[in-house]
């Protein structure tokens, strides 16, 4: 299977490397894992001019706008297998959540494995 998003590779290695540090969770048992995928709202969400800070009313709460978390799971244990876990089949619980960014959170995924 060839992915076809060009910056998927360089966000797996990052991913992969940030795991690195965990490496002592590497092991055959079965897991859990949970990603919080944490995205930047678009511009338009916002008013304008004095309240450029401000969300529109007609702004979602919830995104339901692509990525899909699918394809976002996929990304985060493909970027894991063989560091934290050595094959994702391994992966017995799966919760993948993507939201918009609240004031004080930072942008990208939160994951959480635990080993069963």
């Amino acid at each position: 299977m060839v992915e076809s998003a060009e910056d998927l590779q360089p966000w797996r290695e990052a991913v992969k490397y940030s795991a690195l540090n965990y490496r002592s969770m590497h092991s055959r048992n079965p897991v859990r894992v949970v990603c919080t995928f944490i995205f930047e709202r678009p511009k338009n969400h916002y008013g304008t001019g004095r309240n450029a800070l401000n969300l529109k009313p007609s702004a979602p709460f919830s995104m339901v706008t692509k990525p899909d978390v699918d394809k976002l799971a996929r990304a985060v244990l493909d970027a894991l297998t063989g560091v934290l876990f050595y094959d994702d089949s391994q992966v017995i619980s799966l919760t993948v959540t993507k939201k918009y960014r609240l004031k004080d959170e930072m942008l990208g995924v939160w994951i959480e494995v635990e080993s069963l």
